[in-house]
């Protein structure tokens, strides 16, 4: 059963914005998401997030799953979201089951709500009230949640090497032999020939600066193009690791956008790019014409 449409939390661009470098790449996790509302704007913002309610809206401004956020498997790390929630025991069994899993949660909502919907939450998980100068049109707190006997996982020691035949990549020391991730898991064997180039730590692969890597090609003419023309090149087929060790992003989720996937002229798919929109941007039709890659117009309206 389908219920009218209803929009209780509307945030701020300068929310959005705030949320963004908060979230330092983690994935958002938007429970009880109604319409989608919040989801859209974080997409639109290059956020990485997931909206999902049990109940489905007449209409939704993005794809809004059908998931009961009191059973959700929840991503280690991630940040959950309860924006303006419809009131009931829901709530506090959300913030429990994310807090246990290793997540933050941060609960949106009136002030005058707040003891109503958060009086069961458990008294040992951190409790901390966000100071942001703008949430939504309501003047909405901002309440942070975690389970303060989480324990994060050390963080890893990263070496960045210059590699005599492979190029620069980052790796971690593994005694014998260096371990890496590029579309999987992947060891190589020590050289005298390789050349530390820097040392850094972090919990993550993906977490590290890519840009200093040999992933990024910028003479090659494989990449991708974003809605405002940007152009991003990369390695041949190299376009998932691109989008998410550079972009900090999935690749269906930024193809799903609009963005050109671009083959090159030595494609051996049969078209010298991809794009999953029904049309281009103008900004995005002039960096085709300066790549000097075909298209046509009658097929894909230029009209934004």
């Amino acid at each position: 059963m389908k219920i009218p449409n209803q929009i209780f939390f509307d945030p701020c661009p300068a929310f959005i914005s705030w949320l963004k470098e908060y979230s330092k790449g983690r994935c958002v996790f938007d429970a009880g998401a109604g319409t989608g509302r919040l989801g859209s704007l974080l997409k639109n913002a290059g956020i990485s997030s997931l909206s999902f309610d049990t109940t489905e809206r007449d209409s939704a401004e993005i794809e809004v799953y059908k998931i009961d956020a009191t059973k959700m498997e929840y991503q280690d790390g991630g940040l959950v979201i309860l924006a303006r929630p419809c009131h009931g025991e829901w709530i506090e069994k959300t913030i429990e089951r994310a807090c246990e899993s290793g997540c933050e949660v941060l609960y949106i909502g009136l002030e005058h709500n707040c003891e109503f919907d958060l009086s069961g939450v458990n008294p040992d998980f951190k409790k901390e009230v966000l100071i942001i100068e703008e949430t939504g049109r309501d003047k909405e707190i901002v309440i942070s949640f975690k389970d303060s006997s989480w324990i994060a996982p050390d963080p890893i020691k990263w070496f960045l090497i210059k590699f005599s035949l492979t190029g620069i990549w980052w790796v971690a020391d593994k005694g014998d032999e260096y371990w890496y991730w590029r579309g999987g898991p992947s060891k190589c064997p020590k050289s005298k020939t390789d050349k530390i180039l820097d040392i850094t730590f972090a919990v993550e692969y993906q977490d590290l600066d890519h840009t200093r890597t040999s992933i990024m090609k910028p003479d090659s003419d494989t990449g991708w193009i974003d809605l405002q023309g940007n152009w991003y090149p990369c390695e041949y087929t190299g376009h998932d690791d691109y989008s998410f060790y550079v972009l900090k992003r999935n690749s269906i989720d930024i193809e799903e956008e609009g963005w050109i996937k671009v083959w090159g002229k030595s494609s051996p798919y049969g078209t010298e790019w991809t794009c999953r929109a029904n049309r281009l941007t103008k900004r995005q039709k002039k960096k085709m014409v300066d790549l000097e890659l075909s298209f046509n117009d009658g097929d894909m309206p230029l009209d934004f």
